[in-house]
């Protein structure tokens, strides 16, 4: 069904399902052979939207021709019909230019002729265009007009289709709280209007921004209540197991997570065909668990299916899965052979988002072989790309939200306006009767005036001395935040670097305690590495959110040491913010104790659970880890590892107490002030 299926709810959205009843093509072609004029056109504007769900030659063929004969008629709500045809053609065969001209086309006639419904497809299709060509703050713009245009209309179905369309683009540059406030208010909509599908569609969207800002207890609760809609359509069900499946996998309950997936194939089935995402999902939950056998063979079946759908963007992200699977097999060269493969398509369809997931791949494949040279080249690739694309969505970050500001601004702008004509006749009126008053005052305002003129000259000129000098000041602090960023930006590339050599470096090694010392090094410096990265990603200069932070490095450690055991992550903190000197002791700590926990408290353990918690009491800090394993055992702070030692010196440098004891487990507290900086 290709790309245009993407875009089914949009386009002509104001046509209600119980319109777009499917007719017999057959019989419309039939039709045709015995209409002229005005009915022709529409028959094959019809037909070219209508195939295109099942015949994209068909679909362009009656596109065209509906476009051609639309412009030898008097009917230009039927000619902006047929140019978004033939935009949409062009769409759905990857001519993005062509498809954005002929859609700028339609979006110029409807306005000239005042076409509300054409205009509001048209920008909605230039909307979708901006978006594939990563242009998302323009996106965002032709959205928000679209939206203005299906709201003069009153077609409810497409303006909750504009807000979901920006709410999207607002997910994907990572708006999360703006995309959730137009999720809401197209979710309002179609609840008003009980659009049961749509109602699905816009759940499963607020249960992905709450994935992304791992909030997965508030993703739980959404795709929940997809469940609980009457008559649900087997394809929304499908996406609500799916997304289920995701959550769960996230939570690392592995069970759980095939167990949905597998509830989710099962609709598809029902609808006649695999879903390839699926089939992806089940893979990497068994790379997940461990399960390599069952990762391949399920990614491989995909990938297939993939191939056959002529699907290439989804492609890479199957290949990449493979690859990761083979390395931790210690297959070098099979991941070599998928990932080139991916690189090759990224490349193609100018993907740089999945070209920097495969330069990583390639780079560790090369490193498995003992290639060091040719590994650290693709590395250096994969950090140059990783940065340009987060600068990169950082501007379409700012651009965006600056366009939905200058978009609300200027609706006020007109309201206000609006407002004004219809009261000036009123005030005429008014100022008719009060003339003369109005001149009495006056002239005791100008007398009063020219005695407070020259007080208020020689204010003003202070005013504006204290004006010049509070921007000054606000000048030197925006380029002391840049420059801050700037070396929060350097400090976390240098480390970064460093890590990658270890990494490398710990290839060659055969000595065992020398690779665990090396990788053990390695993880102390992604502690740090996280928290400048950190500052220098957010609006943040000078603190961090330990929220945030703990979880990215959690899930790090478990991603480097993969514990044998099914092991349950509890994190329970606040937004609690540290400075950089208290979050970097902090951040080692806490590295140190989740590497200890999962070396050794789960390895004779088939389930566990690690429990972290940091809370604020006054102007104390309390942090505490917990696990569950077997605790730790006599005499071991007499050992002087290097791991105690360092966290003995961290907690002094915090003017910490620290206390560790066995309770079912090992438990640590550590208790502490911010440190007080001496810059």
């Amino acid at each position: 069904m290709k790309l245009r299926i993407i875009i089914f709810f949009c386009l002509l959205s104001s046509i209600s399902f119980n319109e777009m009843r499917a007719e017999n093509l057959d019989s419309l072609e039939n039709v045709l052979t015995k209409t002229s004029g005005i009915e022709r056109v529409q028959i094959l504007n019809k037909l070219g939207f209508e195939y295109a769900f099942t015949s994209l030659e068909k679909a362009k063929k009656y596109a065209y021709l509906g476009y051609r004969e639309a412009k030898t008629i008097d009917d230009s709500g039927l000619l902006v019909s047929a140019l978004i045809n033939v935009a949409y053609s062009n769409y759905d065969y990857n001519k993005i230019d062509s498809a954005e001209y002929y859609f700028l086309q339609a979006a110029d006639l409807a306005r000239s002729v005042n076409d509300l419904k054409g205009l509001a497809n048209s920008l909605n299709g230039l909307g979708t265009v901006s978006k594939r060509k990563g242009e998302l703050a323009s996106a965002i713009k032709y959205y928000k007009d679209c939206l203005s245009a299906q709201e003069k209309v009153g077609n409810t179905t497409g303006i909750s289709a504009a807000l979901h369309n920006i709410g999207k683009a607002l997910n994907d540059i990572g708006s999360y709280e703006e995309a959730l406030k137009y999720y809401l208010r197209a979710l309002e909509i179609n609840k008003n209007n009980n659009y049961t599908a749509k109602i699905a569609l816009n759940l499963s969207n607020l249960s992905l921004v709450h994935i992304n800002q791992r909030e997965e207890h508030l993703a739980l609760k959404y795709l929940e209540e997809i469940l609980e809609l009457p008559s649900l359509p087997h394809k929304s069900l499908a996406s609500a197991y799916n997304d289920l499946g995701l959550v769960y996998k996230k939570k690392k309950e592995y069970v759980a997570a095939l167990n949905y997936f597998d509830k989710s194939q099962k609709y598809y089935d029902s609808l006649g065909y695999q879903s390839a995402q699926v089939l992806h999902n089940i893979s990497d939950t068994y790379l997940d668990k461990g399960d390599f056998t069952s990762a391949i063979t399920i990614a491989e079946e995909a990938l297939d299916l993939k191939r056959k759908q002529n699907n290439p963007s989804s492609q890479v992200f199957t290949l990449n899965l493979l690859a990761d699977i083979y390395l931790q097999l210690g297959n070098a060269k099979k991941a070599l052979e998928y990932s080139e493969e991916a690189l090759a398509i990224s490349i193609k369809i100018n993907s740089k988002d999945r070209e920097k997931h495969t330069l990583k791949y390639i780079s560790e494949s090369y490193a498995l072989m003992s290639d060091f040279n040719t590994a650290w080249q693709y590395r250096l690739k994969y950090e140059s790309l990783k940065d340009s694309l987060f600068n990169s969505q950082k501007s379409e970050q700012q651009a965006a939200i600056l366009t939905l500001y200058e978009t609300e601004q200027k609706q006020k702008k007109i309201e206000l306006q609006e407002a004004n004509l219809e009261s000036q006749e009123a005030k005429l009126a008014l100022a008719d009767v009060t003339n003369s008053r109005l001149l009495i005052i006056i002239s005791a305002i100008i007398l009063l005036s020219i005695v407070l003129l020259g007080a208020f000259i020689n204010k003003n000129r202070i005013y504006k001395k204290l004006e010049l000098q509070k921007l000054a000041i606000e000048q030197k602090d925006k380029e002391k935040a840049v420059l801050l960023k700037e070396i929060h930006h350097r400090v976390k590339n240098n480390l970064q670097i460093i890590s990658s050599i270890l990494n490398i470096q710990s290839r060659k090694l055969d000595d065992d305690v020398a690779k665990k010392a090396v990788d053990e090094g390695r993880s102390r410096i992604k502690s740090m590495s996280l928290i400048h990265e950190r500052l220098y990603s957010t609006d943040q200069i000078s603190s961090i959110n330990m929220k945030e932070y703990i979880h990215e490095l959690s899930e790090f450690l478990f991603s480097t040491y993969k514990p044998n055991s099914d092991i349950s992550k509890n994190i329970e903190t606040g937004d609690l913010e540290l400075d950089i000197d208290t979050a970097i002791p902090v951040g080692l700590i806490l590295n140190e104790l989740i590497t200890n926990s999962l070396k050794y408290a789960f390895s004779n353990n088939p389930t566990g659970s690690l429990d972290i918690r940091l809370s604020q009491d006054n102007q104390e800090f309390i942090l505490q880890l917990k696990d569950s394993g077997p605790g730790l055992p006599d005499g071991f702070d007499e050992k002087k590892s290097m791991g105690m030692r360092l966290i003995r010196t961290l907690a002094q440098q915090l003017n910490g107490l620290i206390n560790i004891e066995n309770k079912n487990g090992a438990v640590v507290t550590l208790t502490f002030k911010p440190v007080l900086s001496t810059t």
